[in-house]
């Protein structure tokens, strides 16, 4: 018997036809994003330099100062948006995560928690059970928006019944 391959993913976006309306359509959906990208430059840049002239003028200041900021960041959950998840009926899951690909069993799936955004797409949150396979990831992988996730939630609920899947309202 030849295993089935189950693949769920982010919908594609659909431009429109016209070429006219379909540039300006992908000018006003990326320029959101140059614009975040430039705020976000600046903002870090400004920080830097303010945390440069503390170290120079009030140099234990400074390097209070940057090192919070780095162990607040290092402190951050580091989360992982999931592209694509290809499913095995033999219970082997690929999670493709930007230019990563996470290799995990069902079992090692602990728990997936849905939280339901009534003004956008739902957001689940996948957890591990073992702690140094999956530890780049802090244990846990972020998916929002994949198509037909709730008959990945089936499929696996099926393949290991121990999995807790949690639903939760905003």
């Amino acid at each position: 018997m030849i295993p089935m391959i189950h693949t769920y993913r982010t919908p594609e976006i659909s431009w429109p036809k016209n070429r006219l309306l379909r540039f300006a359509a992908k000018v006003l959906y990326y320029s959101w994003y140059a614009v975040a990208g430039a705020i976000a430059i600046s903002f870090v840049a400004l920080f830097v330099l303010f945390v440069l002239w503390l170290s120079v003028f009030h140099w234990p200041i400074g390097a209070v100062i940057g090192a919070g900021v780095v162990l607040a960041l290092w402190a951050l959950p580091d989360t992982r948006g999931v592209d694509e998840i290809r499913l095995n009926d033999d219970g082997t899951c690929e999670f493709t995560c930007g230019r990563q690909v996470v290799h995990a069993y069902v079992v090692q799936i602990a728990s997936v928690e849905e939280k339901v955004d009534y003004d956008g797409p739902n957001y689940y949150s996948i957890r591990f059970r073992h702690r140094r396979r999956f530890k780049a990831y802090r244990r846990r992988l972020t998916a929002a928006g994949l198509t037909d996730f709730e008959d990945f939630l089936t499929r696996i609920k099926t393949i290991n019944p121990a999995i807790e899947i949690k639903r939760r309202k905003s």
